[in-house]
Parts: structure tokens; sequence; C-alpha cells
């Protein structure tokens, strides 16, 4: 029995999870306290502003959320190394020009988005667009790292970006930069999150 338990434990998937539960809840925590410090740093009207954009987001981004699960599936089912090598080859170069359209698309209907959302400083969403370029590639990165089983890497690169977003954050609104210097934030951490992924793809 303890060999059967010690077995279930020390497999690859049961470990994955644990560590994907302790590093999901520790990004939701650091968001946590990204909205908090942005609330008191901001003022309503900033932080309004910034919730907004941050939701924007999160909406734009449905789109590669769901290609993340076909990435993951299409990886953890090739089992040879000379295989897994040549599709997270291919994956890279067709992520990276999936996100060069991506953000080109997101500038392109920038004005209209600005009018419908009543956006006054279009850089926000130029801003959005500059980062979806690198933090596109960066969350298709992790994906890969999933169907590689390598979730410590995947873990440990979310937190990092989302660290760097949340110190940066702080340090650029302190400066005086407002709701833009949060937005740049999000440019500077998505590169971290990408060097970071790209790092353990080309070592892994």
């Amino acid at each position: 029995m303890k060999k059967y338990i010690k077995k279930i434990v020390m497999h690859p998937l049961f470990s994955g999870s644990a560590i994907m539960v302790l590093g999901s809840n520790s990004v939701s925590f650091i968001n946590y306290l990204y909205h908090l410090v942005m609330g008191r740093m901001l003022g309503p009207v900033g932080y309004g502003e910034l919730a907004s954009l941050i939701a924007l987001i999160g909406l734009v981004g449905i789109i590669p959320g769901s290609v993340s699960l076909v990435i993951i599936k299409q990886v953890s089912s090739v089992k040879d190394e000379h295989e897994i090598n040549n599709l997270v080859g291919w994956l890279r170069t067709k992520i990276f020009l999936a996100s060069v359209i991506f953000s080109i698309s997101i500038l392109i209907v920038s004005p209209f988005i600005a009018s419908f959302l009543n956006i006054n400083n279009t850089y926000y969403l130029i801003f959005i667009a500059i980062s979806f370029l690198f933090s596109l590639q960066a969350g298709l990165f992790r994906a890969i790292l999933q169907g590689l089983l390598k979730f410590k890497e995947m873990v440990f690169s979310m937190l990092i970006e989302n660290g760097a977003k949340f110190i940066l954050s702080i340090f650029l609104v302190y400066l005086g930069f407002q709701v833009g210097g949060a937005m740049f934030s999000f440019i500077l951490s998505a590169i971290i999150g990408l060097y970071i992924t790209n790092f353990y793809l080309g070592y892994r």
C-alpha cells in the first residue's frame, strides 16, 4: 500500500498538479495585491480606467487561451524526442507569426475600441497591442512547457512575470506615470516572461 501511494505521489502528473495548484494560488495572491495597491495609488478614477483596460486584455485573451489547450494536447501526445523537437520548433515559428498578426490587428481596430469604450488616451491600447506581442508568445510557450510536463518551469515563469508586473507598476506609478505607467509595466513584464519561457524551451 505504501509503495502504491508513493508511486502515485512521485508520478509527474500528481506532483505537477500540486505545483500548478500552488503556483496558481500564488499568482492569484500577487494579482490581488496588485489590484489592492493600484487602487490606493491611482485613486477611484485612475483605477477604474486601469480595471477596464485589464478587463479588455482578459476578453481579448480568450482566443489565445483556447489555443493553449490544443497545444498542450498536441505536445503531450508526441513521445519521440526528435518529433518533439520538430513540433516545438514548428510551434515557436507559428506562435511568433500569430503574435505579430494578433498585435497588428489590435493596433488597427484600436481607434474603434477607444471610441466604443470612451477611452481618451489611445496610447493605452497601443501598449496593450505591444504587450500582446510578447505575452501571447509567453503564454503559448507555457502551454508547450505544460505539454512537456515542465510544470515547475511554467509556474516559475508565471510567478516572475506577475511579480515583475506588480513591482514595475508600483515603481512607474510612483514616478508619476499613473495609468500609462501601469500599462507599460505589462509590456516589460511580458518581455521578462517571454525570455524565461524561451530559455526553458531552449534548454529543456
